[in-house]
């Protein structure tokens, strides 16, 4: 565990239940949740290997697994009239970082290879 902001309570102050005062972050589980268009959530597999990359991580490769396939659309769009809309649906994936779990922050973007 790593912690990764701290409230900015003062001194004086009191804290009522259930107010947080820390936020810690696990980092031997981190994860990244992408959203993949209903046409190739076919060739999506749980337990599939999958490579990442980030423009902050510079010539390096991060390995990860699918590790969730959501069940339901996130997204649909108001109107579905056309083929074109229906394309628009997605479905959250969770991919688990396998490697270089030093160097993965929070928050970071990453282009991951499906294939």
């Amino acid at each position: 565990m790593v912690l990764y902001k701290l409230s900015t309570l003062k001194k004086v102050e009191y804290v009522t239940p259930g107010t947080a005062v820390a936020t810690l972050i696990d980092t031997k589980n981190v994860w990244v949740k992408i959203y993949v268009p209903e046409s190739i959530l076919p060739n999506i597999k749980l337990d599939k290997n999958v490579t990442l990359k980030s423009d902050f991580i510079k010539n390096k490769t991060i390995k990860g697994k699918i590790t969730y396939i959501s069940p339901d659309a996130e997204f649909t769009p108001m109107n579905i009239v056309t083929k074109k809309d229906r394309m628009k649906i997605v479905y959250a994936v969770k991919i688990q970082i396998l490697d270089n779990l030093d160097i993965v922050k929070s928050g970071m973007l990453f282009d991951v290879n499906l294939k």
